[in-house]
């Protein structure tokens, strides 16, 4: 099967609502996103738990997706692909992060069997009841924590993360981060990553060889400081309607994207079927 890129819009105009964690709008996305793993055949339960944030104590719930019965062929194989679902106060929040959750979605339904995977969509990676704290992570990235630090890096041979999916080709790229781990099987699949990018798409560079070291306040740092081999799939510089309201479906460069997806798919299925 080929990556159906009309399912990819689609779900993601669906999804691009506001989803702030206890609102409506949340509890809608959930739903739509456990119909659509279970519509591509996957087995769905939810990780639910709580956390104190200021005086008050929230609930989350993080979403896990694995197909029934996936043979499991080596540890070195299996992988996790993972996104958030809530959202930012701005608004509809498309590229933070609906379109990479679609994507998700889809390479659940085209994978081929010899590719082990489990997906997990977080909750409450947004900051709650004031401004992000970049130090401490007090408000922060809850559902990625928790899984991070309830599982082992020893489970996952790589852990993919989507975010911020949106760019003008050329411009935003995706750099191997080395902040928090230097991992040489990382750096492997940036490198292949960035192969790909010139062997598909010549002319549309999305991908970087260059390495930097920088934090960026996303969903890798848990799993890079509990140990993960993590590969970021995050555009850098983030485009300009970041946590704004102009975050919207028809804001998005789907071109970019197509690129980003071609891409990252073919990377999993060279390194991980």
């Amino acid at each position: 099967m080929s990556v159906n890129f009309d399912d990819i819009l689609n779900f993601t105009y669906k999804i691009s609502i506001p989803r702030q964690v206890g609102s409506q709008g949340h509890e809608t996305v959930k739903q739509m996103i456990i119909r659509k793993l279970g519509s591509v055949g996957l087995n769905v339960s939810l990780n639910n738990f709580s956390r104190t944030i200021g005086s008050e104590r929230i609930n989350f719930t993080n979403i896990f997706a694995r197909r029934p019965n996936q043979k499991t062929f080596s540890v070195n194989k299996k992988i996790l692909l993972c996104a958030h679902y809530d959202g930012h106060k701005s608004g509809a929040c498309a590229m933070d992060s609906a379109v990479c959750i679609a994507v998700i979605c889809e390479f659940a339904r085209v994978l081929p069997n010899t590719v082990d995977f489990d997906i997990v969509f977080f909750d409450g990676e947004e900051a709650i009841g004031g401004p992000w704290d970049s130090q401490k992570n007090l408000n922060n990235l809850s559902g990625s924590l928790y899984w991070a630090y309830t599982h082992s890096p020893d489970d996952y041979s790589a852990v993919y993360l989507f975010s911020l999916w949106n760019g003008n080709i050329g411009k935003q790229k995706i750099k191997n981060n080395e902040y928090a781990t230097e991992s040489d099987l990382a750096a492997k699949y940036y490198q292949r990553l960035q192969r790909n990018n010139k062997l598909l798409y010549f002319d549309e560079p999305v991908f970087s060889s260059q390495v930097i070291n920088t934090r960026v306040q996303d969903d890798s740092y848990p799993f890079k400081k509990r140990g993960y081999t993590v590969v970021e799939l995050i555009p850098l510089p983030f485009y300009a309607s970041h946590h704004t309201e102009l975050d919207t479906p028809d804001s998005l460069n789907w071109d970019f994207i197509k690129v980003l997806t071609g891409v990252t798919y073919k990377t999993i299925l060279d390194f991980h079927s």
